[in-house]
């Protein structure tokens, strides 16, 4: 949580006016009307904690809904030192309290204003969708600042204050952790805010409103949660709700039923897609290993792309990167320069190639969609000759033998659902599991078998090391070699460590594999 400054006191209503502009302090009796206080006519609020544990003296100090133990929360505040409590009941404590209905939205309100509402001194732009939501906000983020926009984000792979990079351990989890990032971005000088909405509902008791909300393309099948029935608000529905009146929606229009959704909120809109038309399209004309070739098409501007995000799931979160440059009134082929000149995302079909070696492509996909839409793309770019290998990793998520209530049947449909697309796509399967679950590794490649017609074709290999090392020694150097490292990871620090140790064991594999044959003779063959 970010650090707030000063102190906090509680005076009578007099007080308050006469000192509270003067030391740059908040009225909890302004800011919160419905609030009922006791031991203090008001509080005067510049510095807030969440947590009581880590109060420090002077702050007003959050007790959370429903508390186990209030007499020993009120212990810890006075111990502290702290100066006031903001809680929902009150408690049996000496110190000034003010009493509200909902202590996560007042907490958000008083740490925005005492940031000074950072997210209205920023362009804001919120990324939501089933698949694809951090790699369009990297490439969002790549546009903005090629284009001379200082731009902060927040993506599942790591956020940045606009100067400073950072692989968080735990990702922002409520409003107040929001509007510090906000904050954070502000005071670096960014005109800019990108964030990948993975978590929308910890954005709900906020006042941000977005500017742009960009919406990735939706998942194909039966378990999207931008379509799913839900108790209470979708993601789409509370991200829709967060927006300013005069914000502009980037949605696929090949996704009719989100765009429906968008027109039907009475929001601007800007549409992109492949294959139906749109405001901003593309076409999909040449694949090579490793390279895709499109042609977009903005009105009566075309311009011509190549880059090395391949696949038609980058193609889209490219599309809606150039659409946020449209926006902003940059030409087209500057946005396509963009966009196309943004790094490799780690774990977002990654690729490691060398001559003389098969390709190996590392990729993230967690749903049977997107495995399918990837091993479509490597097939579709395979080398004439060559095999497409797949390593499938499977963790304890995916155990179908877990409890009943636990979404076991789920699971293991989703399970037999990737085992189909890899049957149908791949030359050649290997399951293998992560290192800690290794008891769970037997029910889980059962459920994946499930959806094969021809199980003796898959290898089961448990230790994931000796798999990475066995199919790097089997391929070809015409194969491509693709490693699902899967989505079981929760947090920026460990999806980063998780892509930075699989590259580490294909890159020591391949080591291996090369010493091991240095000595042996090249035979070059004659035509």
């Amino acid at each position: 949580m970010r650090a707030y400054s000063d102190s906090i006191g509680h005076v009578s209503d007099e007080m308050a006016v006469a000192f509270g502009p003067a030391d740059q302090s908040i009225s909890l009796r302004t800011l919160l009307p419905n609030a009922k206080f006791f031991q203090a006519d008001d509080i005067l609020v510049t510095r807030l904690a969440l947590d009581v544990a880590q109060a420090t003296e002077g702050d007003l100090v959050v007790c959370p809904a429903g508390i186990d133990d209030p007499v020993n929360f009120a212990a810890q505040a006075l111990a502290r030192g702290v100066a006031a409590i903001l809680t929902e009941q009150i408690l049996p404590c000496p110190l000034p309290q003010a009493v509200v209905a909902d202590t996560s939205e007042a907490a958000c309100a008083i740490a925005d204003r005492i940031e000074a509402q950072p997210s209205t001194r920023l362009l804001t732009i919120g990324v939501i969708g089933d698949s694809g939501k951090t790699s369009a906000a990297l490439m969002i983020t790549h546009l903005l600042r090629r284009s001379g926009i200082r731009t902060g984000y927040e993506t599942d792979l790591g956020g940045s204050d606009g100067i400073v990079q950072t692989v968080a351990e735990q990702a922002p989890t409520n409003g107040v952790q929001w509007i510090a990032r906000m904050a954070a971005a502000r005071d670096s000088g960014c005109g800019a805010m990108v964030v990948d909405l993975s978590n929308p509902q910890s954005l709900a008791d906020t006042e941000i409103g977005w500017d742009l909300i960009v919406i990735t393309g939706a998942d194909a099948g039966p378990s999207t949660s931008m379509t799913r029935s839900t108790f209470g608000p979708d993601p789409i529905t509370e991200v829709l709700e967060q927006a300013k009146s005069d914000a502009v929606v980037i949605v696929p229009a090949d996704h009719p039923k989100l765009l429906r959704r968008v027109r039907r909120s009475g929001l601007r809109s800007l549409t992109y897609g492949l294959r139906r038309p749109a405001d901003l399209s593309a076409k999909v004309f040449d694949e090579q290993a490793g390279e895709t070739t499109l042609m977009v098409s903005c009105g009566d501007e075309t311009a011509l792309m190549k880059t090395g995000h391949c696949g038609e799931a980058f193609a889209l979160n490219s599309l809606a990167a150039i659409a946020v440059g449209r926006l902003l009134e940059t030409p087209l082929t500057e946005a396509v320069d963009c966009v196309a000149a943004t790094p490799t995302i780690p774990g977002r079909m990654q690729r490691l190639a060398r001559w003389g070696e098969a390709a190996v492509v590392i990729d993230a996909a967690g749903t049977p969609e997107r495995v399918a839409g990837t091993l479509r793309t490597l097939r579709r770019q395979r080398v004439p000759g060559g095999k497409l290998w797949c390593l499938l990793t499977i963790g304890p998520e995916a155990n179908p033998g877990a409890e009943a209530n636990s979404g076991a049947s789920c699971t293991g449909e989703r399970l037999a659902r990737i085992g189909r697309s890899v049957e149908r796509f791949a030359d050649r399967f290997v399951l293998t599991s992560q290192d800690n679950h290794k008891s769970t590794f037997l029910a889980s490649a059962h459920a994946v078998l499930d959806g094969f017609k021809e199980v003796a074709s898959a290898r089961l290999v448990a230790d994931s090391t000796r798999a990475i090392r066995w199919v790097v020694e089997q391929a070809g150097p015409n194969d491509t070699i693709l490693v699902f490292a899967g989505d079981h990871c929760r947090t920026p620090a460990e999806r980063r460590r998780c892509a930075q140790e699989l590259e580490q064991r294909v890159e020591d594999a391949r080591r291996e594999f090369a010493d091991a044959h240095e000595d042996e003779p090249m035979i070059l063959r004659m035509s």
